[in-house]
């Protein structure tokens, strides 16, 4: 099915970059002496030149990774340092839009729920919409000179009778990516894991872990073909990622593997994830120093790994989010106002903590809007939604000096704290024969 997904987003593409009535020109100018630049209003989008490390080669990264779940073995990969045009993420208008991309990753062009957008981004092409695909979903919005491509991935959409048909594979995205052990959280969980490798006494194996991501199910997979279906057809495009939840995390892990410019929202932590997927990166390169920002504010429990415990909302649903650590850098609105019952300061770190989870990881750098203390949200995955960043958060400028939180790394974490994990299992290595990224 996937493989259909592939060439059905690359003929519509075909049909649609060749159509005469699709407007090819789009001109950056140069908006001060550090590079930056903008477009025109309405909808200003400014871009910044962004220093990346990229694989010299993409067949690498499906060799190297093969490798290593296949054999256990690494191998060195050549990377190659060049400055590409990137998102400015100390703009708010350029967040603002990228969030309505990330939003529309929900939606169909035309319907209700879409956001419009400077018609500087009218050719999009959406993938994953066929009648019968029920997993990886989203758009993909090209600037009409075909100099930036955006690919913006579809977050979780919750399981109802007559809900969204991607919510199965949505939630077993989650569950795989986001929980420290199959979604085996403690004895007050119901809820059917999603792997077997829960070895006993809070022990859980690192190699089952690693094979139970090498399926077809699995999004991050599929976002691996289709980022490399878009190199080929735009060539010589600054490709950007970006989504929300699901999305954004997925969007992150496909940033650190090809080390282009992403802008996640409301995500939860990637890095756990990203260290069980075997990704390659550049040797020594630090967590803060991957392309990727995250958008987040502190009225939302699931991005910082809050959204846990027995009486969550997100654990009576099923879901075990319990990651929190990423790569890049954030760009946070904290909630300093938390419920001290149930997450604690540690003074050592100056961070919060939960004793019955872990600390959250992530890529990159973070820009958090602390909504709990400046508008008294309390935390609530009602605040989860995209719509509330565009139309509560990123509506206004945070400060009178500053329209956006500072972007800041979060490099010192650690999550899934009461786990042990290690080789408890006899491998499988045959299981990996043929996996073929």
């Amino acid at each position: 099915m996937h493989s259909r997904l592939y060439l059905t987003f690359l003929s519509t593409i075909v049909s649609y970059a060749h159509a005469a009535s699709i407007p090819i020109h789009l001109s950056f100018t140069p908006a001060d002496s550090d590079s930056q630049t903008v477009l025109s209003k309405p909808h200003v989008l400014r871009t910044r030149v962004q220093t990346v490390h990229q694989p010299r080669s993409i067949d690498d990264i499906y060799r190297v990774r093969e490798r290593s779940l296949r054999l256990q073995q690494s191998e060195p990969i050549e990377w190659v340092k060049k400055d590409v045009l990137a998102p400015d993420v100390t703009d708010r208008e350029t967040l603002r839009e990228l969030a309505k991309m990330t939003a529309n990753a929900y939606a169909k062009r035309g319907k209700p729920n879409w956001w419009e957008m400077s018609e500087r981004w009218n050719n999009s092409f959406p993938f994953g919409w066929e009648a019968d695909e029920d997993g990886f979903r989203g758009q993909v919005f090209v600037s009409d000179d075909e100099n930036v491509v955006v690919m913006s991935i579809k977050g979780t959409s919750l399981w109802t009778p007559v809900g969204d048909k991607t919510s199965k594979k949505d939630k077993l995205n989650d569950n795989l990516l986001f929980s420290c052990c199959c979604a085996r959280v403690d004895w007050t969980w119901s809820w059917q894991t999603v792997c077997n490798c829960y070895s006993g006494h809070n022990r859980c194996d690192q190699t089952c872990l690693s094979s139970s991501l090498v399926v077809d199910s699995l999004f991050y997979n599929v976002g691996v073909g289709l980022y490399t279906n878009l190199t080929k057809m735009y060539p010589d495009a600054n490709i950007w990622l970006t989504g929300h939840s699901l999305g954004g995390s997925l969007a992150a892990l496909l940033g650190a593997t090809f080390g282009v410019p992403t802008v996640t929202f409301e995500s939860p932590g990637e890095r756990l994830a990203w260290t069980r997927l075997q990704i390659p990166s550049r040797p020594g390169l630090p967590y803060s120093e991957h392309p990727i920002t995250h958008v987040w504010h502190t009225g939302d429990p699931i991005p910082d790994g809050r959204c846990v415990g027995p009486t969550s909302l997100c654990a009576k649903g099923g879901y075990a989010l319990e990651t929190r650590c990423r790569n890049g850098k954030h760009v946070s609105l904290v909630p300093f106002v938390i419920y001290h019952a149930v997450l604690m300061i540690c003074p050592k770190r100056g961070v919060y903590y939960s004793p019955n989870m872990v600390f959250i990881a992530l890529f990159g750098n973070q820009i958090v809007y602390d909504t709990a203390t400046r508008k008294k949200w309390t935390p609530s995955i009602a605040k989860h939604r995209i719509g509330i960043i565009i139309d509560h958060v990123l509506n206004e400028d945070w400060d009178e000096d500053r329209p956006v939180p500072e972007a800041v790394p979060y490099d010192d974490c650690e999550e899934c704290a009461k786990w042990t994990f290690g080789d408890f299992k006899v491998p499988e290595p045959e299981k990996y024969i043929g996996y073929g990224l």
